[in-house]
């Protein structure tokens, strides 16, 4: 993995908190990357010094929530969090602009993706910036269908 599927300049906070909302554990992210998807007034009010955690439980409206207790739901962000989305139609890349029905159709039309190999390369490369335009702040790929 490179250097933009890891969370940099994190500060020490515990790598998982349990979601106040749906109460399973969820992972870190990165201040950046919480500035750069809510919707304003809420960024204006983010703070350096708090822990920010992704919620990737697709049943629960909760996008992100901090170590003060502060929730931000799906209304709250800018845009669609494919990671929530139940749709065929949900972005899995956001660097490169990729749907999970795109690579489905190429996986079942012809046995792999081009698609997904474009974004391995990509990524090899240190053409991402998952950190900033993933919404969990990690590398894309894991959202991949297989094949």
């Amino acid at each position: 993995m490179n250097d933009c599927c890891k969370n940099k300049g994190v500060p020490e906070f515990k790598k998982k908190e349990l979601c106040p909302r749906c109460n399973e554990a969820q992972n870190i992210t990165s201040y950046q990357t919480v500035l750069h998807h809510l919707a304003q007034p809420y960024s204006h009010a983010l703070s350096e010094d708090n822990g920010y955690y992704f919620c990737k439980n697709n049943q629960c409206d909760v996008v992100y929530f901090d170590t003060k207790g502060t929730l931000f739901e799906l209304g709250d962000v800018r845009g669609k969090i494919g990671e929530k989305d139940h749709s065929p139609k949900r972005q899995i890349c956001y660097c490169f602009d990729v749907t999970f029905d795109q690579v489905e159709a190429e996986i079942e039309e012809h046995g792999f993706s081009s698609i997904k190999e474009f974004v391995k390369s990509q990524t090899k490369l240190k053409n991402c910036a998952c950190e900033i335009r993933n919404p969990t702040g990690k590398c894309c790929l894991i959202n991949f269908p297989k094949g």
